[in-house]
């Protein structure tokens, strides 16, 4: 029982890891976001749809990705992990209600959806 926990647990820090880099610049929500915002209604309500989606399943990447921008990136070491946490707390939160308003409001004719301003912390 031991064994299969920490591998799980493996298995989840590898993938999470390999995801987390690409939480700032997620392409499939870029490529969403404009397709949301076009006048053609089929295009629309795919765009909103799958850009609610990537919202939704991308937002556990904050969790690992704030706490390590602030302990590596920023050097703030033992404040950044509870600054950092706090603050993918509040962005995986705010993602997933915008991912839920983007699938339940795609449908709505005039309405494109809430595109979230990904800030670039890499720099």
């Amino acid at each position: 029982m031991k064994k299969k926990v920490a591998v799980m647990l493996l298995l989840l820090m590898v993938f999470g890891a390999v995801q987390s880099w690409a939480a700032p610049q997620c392409p499939l929500g870029n490529w969403a976001g404009e397709k949301a915002q076009s006048d053609s209604y089929p295009t629309k309500l795919m765009g909103m749809f799958v850009l609610g989606v990537d919202q939704i399943v991308t937002s556990p990447i904050k969790l690992v990705w704030y706490p390590y921008d602030h302990i590596v990136t920023q050097k703030k070491y033992a404040t950044g992990l509870f600054t950092g946490l706090g603050q993918g707390l509040v962005e995986a939160v705010e993602s997933i209600g915008a991912g839920v308003v983007n699938i339940v409001a795609s449908p709505v004719p005039g309405y494109h959806g809430i595109k979230l301003d990904e800030e670039d912390t890499t720099a």
